[in-house]
């Protein structure tokens, strides 16, 4: 009979310990997931940056004679999940401009707004604001 209630005792201490391990184990998967999750989002970050950058750059580096739409099509528009340009269909981060061009006597100023986005989110991941000026020599229209 003593035997048993040592049995007891033992088995409900065995089971207690095995529940606090799996409990942290849980909590510990829990963190890592949500590491990994935090990694990611900082990984699409930078390279949504990068690539509004290097646009934003080769934006101000364009010729007079080539337009923003050509320097899109040369540079690509979509990305996939490892930021490798793709097409349309398998995108999952998308580039697009925002262009707003004022004529003025001399030239013409143009603001850009380079956008960086998911496919499926609300607000962009990135938005880098370029401004550029093409004066009347430059198209040879002097």
């Amino acid at each position: 009979m003593k035997n048993i209630g040592k049995v007891r005792a033992f088995l409900t201490e065995f089971v207690l310990v095995i529940l606090f391990f799996s409990l942290s184990a849980v909590i510990a998967l829990q963190l890592f997931l949500k590491a990994n999750d935090k990694s990611e989002q900082s990984r699409n970050l930078t390279m949504a940056y990068m690539v509004a950058e290097q646009t934003a750059e080769a934006i101000k580096s364009v010729d007079v004679d080539e337009s923003l739409e050509e320097l899109l099509n040369k540079k690509g528009c979509w990305y996939d999940k490892d930021w490798v340009t793709c097409g349309e269909a398998e995108a999952e981060f998308v580039l697009s401009l925002k262009v707003v061009a004022e004529k003025t006597v001399a030239g013409e100023l143009m603001d850009v707004v380079v956008v960086v986005e998911a496919k499926n989110a609300d607000e962009p991941l990135c938005e880098l604001p370029v401004t550029i000026y093409r004066s009347v020599m430059e198209g040879g229209k002097a």
